[in-house]
């Protein structure tokens, strides 16, 4: 049993090694055949070429072939030296002469990247054919001198071959392999130049130098030529078709055959009407006729390429068998001259210096080659990394997005378009539409797969969605775009559908809104295609004073003011135009001639051919608006002593330059500035004398900066200096010192003079900083290092920020946990009616009780908590907790208790928010007017479509807005007519100052007005004196919040305090 199984054992390891042994036996047959069938093919497409070759080459072809023909039969039927000689002749000159013609016919029909090599080579045949011409010449007349004339066209042969061959590879190589090919060319050049001088020199004898090197030259330059494009054809993996193997064999032949002859010559043998002779005109003509199917064109057969690198590594070590040979040959054979010893040596080592220069560049090349494969793979995943991202943007496009091939079988989609199928990316490709929908249905979408073929561009057509998984029913609008290879090969058709139910249904809303605007309080004009007025409401003629009798058939040109040029209109109606709408600001002019500004907002209405139909125009009149805007940003802005940007719109422009440094490569630098001993001025000369010395030191400063610099004056005898787009310190450095050199000069004021100095901060941006406040605290706190070094000059900045970081680092770590240890409190401030001093509003203030560092001030963690992305579970707490209490107080007062709830930007964007927010009031059974949420000005600037819808929203559902810390931006005021608010807050840095007939009592004053007559009701922050609420109160202001009236105070405290203020009589 153990031998039977032994036996079994051996004989299936034979046959599991048999199996590969015929595998392999198959592959050997299988590539003999293929290589067969290749030479098969070859053959016929040599017939075939030869066929179509033009009746012209063909005919000089057959009269050389002939004349060689005629030329060999005379030579073996003549007896006399005389017709030896003559036939020899003719057979030559018939096969130089061919070739030479059929060289210059040849170039008619090679492609141009081909024509400038075979120029040179064809040049070169003619110098031989007529080196041949001289040839027969010289002998007719008996002319037997050597080296003759006919030398010098015979040897013009193998130079052009080589300078055609070379520009061959200039065409076709890169610049490393042209550096290696020619190395190699070189290489083999010098060993058989050693070579042939070794087996040359011994047969000198008596023969001069000069008919020595001559026939040297002979094969020499046919070698050079032929071992340049032996090197040429694996370097480049040249298709080794008849053309190159014909040439490189009558290369080769013509070569030896002149060195046979050579031979033969310094040997004394006769040499006419040998059997050789006919080798040369042979060679020439089989050279000439090669050129017919001339062309250079790479193999990328990878079999070619292994036996062309094969061939390549092989090269060196032919180089030195030849070398090698030439040195065995001179050191060997007896009797040679020593010339001949140092010649083979010199020659060698000649071999030997140009194989290492060679070696080097191999090296050179292998790095370069090992720094191109680190760069591909570096490009290879970055390309993974992009078309990640582009997998990821497409997945998070809401629009369906799919790609078929042009059969109609899907190779890709997006997520959305997943749904509507019910079905995985990888269920859905490699299917088409009749898998999952109707037969109808899908020959519908074939059809209009090929009209976008068929039209070679996108194609766009609604349809309804009403076979989606999920049984959602739309319409959608479609593109579909056929794609095309940078072959411009139709590789599939893109689909691109996105649901336009919605906005069709604004549309028609839209039209019926057009037929009740002459209800509008807004000015509304209707033009023809010919901007013609057809139609306009009453409000028109209200704000314009024109009847509409007045208007109609006219332009709205005759409201023209003339305050905007032609290039303001030509632009404004190159949008409406491109786009089909335009709003802007526009100043117009009344029938009677009276000027005013007005907001208007145009469109254009199409016919369903795209042509225009309408052109729709509303307008509001913004004059008193306008003048608000004026006046409270001129005062919220200005210094009103200097004229100088104040703080506030310093700190904007700062922002800007600061923005403006993050996009560019530039940096800006802020100076800080403040007057050493102005406090002397004011208390001998008087605060007159000290206004006045401020606007000179004014006047000063701006005199020492560029137009595009920033002098700003924040207060008392501070001023600040921005130098955007600095490129060098030095730049700095002057202004710097022009500032300290003005200020220090005396100032005559009233006939007494003052002296004052400067001492500046300097800080640098990027850098120090890279927001206004950290900016505006490093120079102050560089600034105050120039007094505590003397005043009167200027110091940099010099940040020690780790300790920050380390702080900053652990506030985000313990702000995590914050909310699930329960440190967080809530506290609130009472909003106390000024007219009655009830106390029916209150506003959350949200406390962080650390129990390490106590007490934490929200300004101190809340930018943390929106960096942190902690902002919407923390904003959420807020709302929960002081929802559970307003329930409760709601019941304890007789009024609806309304609380303020700080909603930052970044909570803002936050979707879900609004929806559970709506959710829980419902739940509690509280509604949307017992909530009021504040959002700053900022989050209007953003002019974001989907701001304004969640204010809506919000507004919707009863909810309240008001705007925090109204008055410290400069854009918020045109945006109030545009957005649904309910209160504006006025910034406590306006009441913290308030005073009988102060600036700040003025710019509150202004802010009131506006409101009211905006329909808006305002709250004042920051009251801590009777006489700021009395001021307030008398200006009109409806609610007041600061410490004059509480603190913010615990819930429980809130409560007692809620029951007290609102049991008064």
């Amino acid at each position: 049993m153990d031998g039977v199984a032994c036996r079994d054992g051996h004989a299936r390891r034979g046959a599991l090694q048999e199996f590969p042994f015929r595998r392999r036996q198959r592959q050997d047959r299988e590539r003999r055949w293929r290589s067969l069938a290749a030479r098969r093919q070859q053959g016929i497409l040599m017939s075939l070429s030869i066929k179509l070759l033009p009746s012209s080459i063909k005919t000089v072809l057959l009269i050389g072939a002939a004349g060689i023909l005629v030329g060999t039969l005379g030579i073996r039927l003549a007896t006399e030296l005389y017709w030896i000689r003559f036939f020899d002749n003719l057979h030559w000159t018939s096969g130089t002469a061919a070739a030479a013609i059929v060289a210059w016919l040849s170039i008619r029909q090679a492609a141009p990247e081909d024509s400038r090599g075979l120029y040179w080579i064809a040049l070169g045949l003619s110098g031989y054919a007529i080196g041949q011409i001289l040839w027969d010449i010289q002998t007719a007349i008996g002319y037997a001198e050597f080296p003759a004339p006919s030398d010098l066209f015979y040897l013009w042969l193998g130079p052009c071959i080589t300078v055609g061959l070379l520009l061959e590879i200039r065409n076709h190589a890169s610049g490393a392999d042209k550096r290696t090919l020619w190395l190699d060319a070189l290489t083999l050049s010098v060993a058989m130049l050693t070579l042939i001088l070794v087996l040359y020199l011994p047969k000198r004898g008596e023969t001069p130098l000069l008919p020595l090197l001559v026939l040297i030259a002979y094969p020499i330059t046919l070698f050079v030529a032929a071992l340049t494009m032996l090197t040429m054809i694996p370097a480049l993996r040249l298709r080794l078709g008849f053309s190159l193997i014909a040439f490189q064999i009558a290369l080769v032949a013509t070569a030896l055959s002149w060195m046979n002859w050579n031979f033969m010559a310094l040997d004394g043998t006769a040499i006419d009407g040998t059997w050789f002779n006919i080798s040369f005109s042979v060679a020439v003509l089989l050279l000439g006729f090669s050129l017919t199917q001339w062309k250079m064109e790479t193999n990328d057969d990878p079999r070619w390429d292994r036996w062309c690198e094969g061939v390549l590594r092989l090269l060196p070590l032919i180089t030195v068998m030849v070398a090698s040979l030439a040195v065995v040959l001179s050191h060997t054979l007896a009797g040679l001259p020593f010339v001949v010893q140092t010649t083979a040596d010199i020659g060698s080592v000649i071999v030997m210096i140009l194989a290492m220069i060679r070696q080097g560049t191999l090296l050179k090349e292998r790095d370069e080659l090992l720094d191109a494969q680190s760069a591909l793979l570096q490009s290879q995943k970055e390309l993974a990394h992009e078309r990640g991202l582009l997998k990821s943007l497409v997945g998070t496009i809401p629009d369906l997005i799919w790609l078929k091939n042009p059969e109609g079988i899907y190779l890709s989609c997006n997520p959305r378009f997943e749904k509507l199928y019910g079905a995985t990316e990888q269920a859905i490709v490699g299917k088409s539409d009749y898998d999952f929908v109707s037969k109808e249905q899908a020959d519908f979408f074939r059809q209009h797969d090929q009209n976008a073929i068929n039209a070679g561009g996108p194609t766009i057509n609604e349809e309804w969605l009403t076979f989606a998984s999920d049984g959602y029913r739309g319409l959608f609008e479609t593109i579909k775009t056929p794609m095309f290879d940078a072959a411009g090969k139709l590789i599939g058709v893109l689909g691109v559908a996105r649901d336009i139910t919605q906005r069709k249904r604004l549309e028609e809303e839209s039209e019926l809104a057009s037929r009740v605007y002459q209800s509008s309080s807004e000015a509304i004009m209707v033009t023809d295609a010919g901007n013609r007025i057809v139609s306009v409401n009453p409000a028109f003629s209200a704000i314009t004073g024109y009847s509409r009798e007045e208007v109609l058939g006219r332009s709205p040109g005759i409201l023209k003011s003339g305050r905007h040029d032609a290039a303001f209109y030509a632009d404004m109606w190159n949008t409406l135009l491109t786009t089909g709408r335009w709003q802007g600001e526009i100043w117009n002019c009344r029938k009677n001639k009276s000027v005013y500004p007005e907001w208007i907002s145009m469109g254009v209405i199409r016919n369903p051919d795209g042509s225009i139909r309408n052109h729709l125009a509303l307008f509001v009149d913004i004059t008193e608006r306008k003048q608000s805007e004026e006046l409270i940003w001129s005062q919220a802005n200005y210094d009103q002593l200097t004229q100088l940007p104040n703080r506030r719109l310093f700190a904007d422009r700062l922002g800007q330059e600061v923005r403006k440094v993050h996009r560019t490569e530039h940096q800006l630098a802020l100076l800080f500035i403040d007057l050493d001993r102005f406090k002397d001025v004011n208390d001998t000369l008087g605060h007159q004398a000290g206004d006045v010395l401020l606007i000179e030191a004014a006047r000063r400063i701006s005199a020492c900066v560029r137009a595009a610099d920033t002098v700003a004056r924040l207060g008392g005898d501070e001023f600040t200096v921005i130098l955007p787009e600095i490129t060098d310190t030095a730049h700095i450095d002057r202004v710097a010192q022009a500032i300290v050199s003005s200020l220090e000069m005396p100032f005559v004021i009233g006939g007494n003079t003052a002296y004052v100095s400067a001492s500046i901060g300097i800080t640098v941006c990027p850098g120090d900083g890279e927001d206004v406040e950290t900016l505006l605290k490093n120079a102050d706190q560089a600034m105050y290092q120039s007094k505590g070094e003397g005043r009167n000059r200027y110091s940099y900045f010099t940040p020690a920020l780790q300790k920050k970081a380390v702080d900053r680092s652990a506030m985000a770590a313990d702000l995590r946990l914050a909310l699930s240890r329960k440190q967080f409190r809530l506290h609130f401030q009472p909003i106390v009616e000024l007219a009655t001093g009830k106390v029916f509003k209150a506003e959350a203030l949200i406390r962080w009780m650390h129990p390490e560092k106590g007490l934490i001030n929200p300004a101190d963690f809340i930018p943390l908590a929106e960096e942190t992305g902690l902002i919407s579970d923390i904003g959420d707490w807020v709302f929960e907790e002081a929802i559970i209490w307003v329930q409760r107080w709601a019941k304890l007062i007789e009024f609806d208790f309304q609380i303020s709830i700080n909603k930052s930007p970044v909570q803002f964007q936050d979707a879900p928010t609004r929806d559970y927010w709506l959710q829980h009031l419902n739940k509690l059974g509280l509604s949307g007017k017992n909530v009021n949420i504040e959002i700053t000005e900022g989050l209007l600037l953003e002019e974001n479509a989907r701001v304004a819808d969640k204010l809506l929203k919000f507004r919707d559902a009863g909810i309240q807005v008001s705007i925090d810390d109204f008055g410290t931006g400069y854009s918020a005021l045109s945006y109030l007519n545009k957005f649904d608010i309910d209160y504006l807050k006025i910034d406590q840095s306006f009441t913290r100052q308030l005073a009988p007939d102060s600036n700040d009592l003025a710019l509150s004053e202004a802010i009131i007005v506006m409101a009211h007559r905006l329909g808006l009701k305002v709250v004042a922050e920051g009251i801590e004196t009777e006489q700021q609420r009395e001021l307030l109160r008398k200006a009109g202001c409806d609610f007041g919040q600061g410490f004059i009236f509480s603190k913010a105070l615990p819930p429980e405290e809130f409560e007692a305090y809620l029951l007290k203020q609102n049991s008064k009589e």
